[in-house]
């Protein structure tokens, strides 16, 4: 079993120094085929030319940076580039998918009359959404459609206002995006009725695919948003979604997530881009079971006073699955209140990694920020680690974070025991109780009581492993 907790020094050259600079490495085949890929999308006739010039530079960004190893800082523990060694081809766009099989992987949910958008490899489906269902005041667009129209302004959208720069795969996203939606909330909108993205990875082929989605709510709205990924076959894939959301003065959007059940080999890097307008909230709570190699990443940006965030997660992990929680903070505007809480079960072989930071700017003063990962260790090889940062420029805030890493408590262990339990069903109900703490935050009772459920069932799988 190991444990780290971590304020590791910088192990990346100072650029400044032309002693410590490196050469650029060569490409490995994966980069090679994803510079080829590019060019073949570029070449395809009907792209639009301030489209394609801002594609040329996610993609000359992407060139610059490589797939990030352990020797970028923030993708120290994990090496994507050696996950990514074999290529894989990029999706085609075929669809094959019958609304029984979107019912079977992912049942609609007792007492929730979600309105569902399905996406099939990260490609809008229509006939298979409820497009017509859409409230007034809530608008939604193919993304591919969307960047074909003259919305200029969108690329400007699309790019998050530069958060994530940096990023090689957050570049890489932008360069060969294919797929995704534009969902926009009117201004004053209260929709009532929760819209729900399931995302479905065929999985029937190595194979590859690169979507991003951009939700826009206006000033005064308020949504709920739920995404569901699901994984219809067992083949693995290599996956790279952007979720990007501009959330407007006094806007309030809720969101829940719950990550797939990726098959065994696959690879995939999440990433939530989010910008806050003033007096603005927003909470997100994310569900990653059965994560094979993962990398969720989030950076969000208070842009405007008195708004509020709270981020927070739940990691089942087991085998030698492998998943990354990363997160940056950046308060620019003053009286803003930040909240990440995250708590991680890791067993068997499987690793666990935890990476936050909270950065306040100088001008945002009366900052109260709090970051907090617990994690629980349980097989002899897990291992969990953690690296919590705070970067303050500012000198009147409130702002802490805590990292712990443990195993189950034996004594409550026994005591449970005691009481007739085999030893895995004690332990799975003191792991429930360690995770509800979390899931018991998310305000809507019906998708608590669904992440919840979902909490138990993988739980349980334990304890009748």
């Amino acid at each position: 079993m190991a444990i780290a907790t971590t304020s590791r020094p910088r192990d990346e050259p100072d650029e400044a120094d032309p002693m410590n600079m490196r050469a650029k490495p060569t490409p490995t085949p994966t980069e090679s085929a994803l510079a080829l890929a590019f060019q073949a999308a570029q070449d395809k006739p009907g792209v639009p030319q301030h489209v394609a010039y801002w594609r040329a530079r996610a993609f000359s960004t992407f060139s610059d940076l490589g797939l990030p190893t352990k020797h970028v800082e923030a993708w120290h523990y994990t090496d994507l580039r050696a996950a990514l060694a074999k290529p894989y081809a990029l999706v085609d766009g075929d669809v094959n998918v019958s609304p029984e099989a979107i019912l079977q992987l992912a049942p609609r949910l007792d007492g929730l009359a979600a309105i569902r958008i399905v996406l099939v490899d990260g490609v809008y489906v229509p006939a298979l959404s409820d497009s017509a269902a859409m409230p007034q005041g809530v608008t939604l667009r193919a993304m591919d459609m969307a960047l074909a129209s003259d919305d200029v302004a969108l690329l400007t959208a699309l790019a998050a206002h530069g958060l994530g720069a940096g990023d090689g795969p957050i570049a890489l996203n932008a360069a060969l995006m294919h797929g995704g939606i534009v969902l926009d909330v009117a201004a004053n909108v209260d929709v009532k009725t929760p819209i729900e993205i399931v995302a479905l990875a065929t999985e029937t082929r190595e194979q590859s695919f690169f979507s991003r989605s951009l939700v826009r709510v206006g000033q005064g709205a308020r949504c709920t948003l739920v995404e569901t990924h699901v994984g219809k076959g067992a083949v693995a894939a290599q996956k790279n979604d952007v979720m990007i959301f501009d959330v407007a003065d006094a806007a309030t959007l809720d969101h829940i997530v719950t990550s797939p059940r990726n098959a065994l080999g696959s690879v995939q890097v999440s990433t939530l881009l989010a910008n806050l307008g003033a007096h603005s909230k927003l909470q997100s709570f994310a569900l990653v079971s059965e994560a094979a190699f993962l990398r969720r990443q989030t950076f969000l940006r208070f842009n405007g006073s008195h708004a509020s965030a709270l981020l927070s997660g739940v990691s089942l992990l087991s085998g030698r699955e492998h998943c990354d929680v990363t997160l940056v903070v950046e308060h620019i505007a003053p009286d803003c209140q930040s909240r990440e809480i995250f708590k991680h079960i890791v067993d068997d072989a499987a690793t666990g990694v935890f990476q936050g930071r909270i950065s306040v700017a100088q001008g945002a003063q009366k900052t109260d920020g709090s970051m907090s990962s617990r994690a629980i260790l349980i097989g002899d090889d897990a291992a969990m680690y953690n690296k919590p940062e705070l970067e303050i420029f500012a000198d009147d805030v409130v702002c802490g974070h805590g990292a712990t890493c443990g195993e189950l408590d034996e004594d409550q262990v026994f005591y449970a025991m005691s009481r007739g339990l085999p030893r895995l069903v004690a332990e799975s109900l003191l792991l429930e109780a360690f995770a509800g703490d979390v899931v018991d935050k998310i305000e809507n009772e019906i998708l608590r009581d669904h992440v919840m459920e979902r909490v138990r069932t993988r739980l349980a799988a334990r304890s009748h492993a």
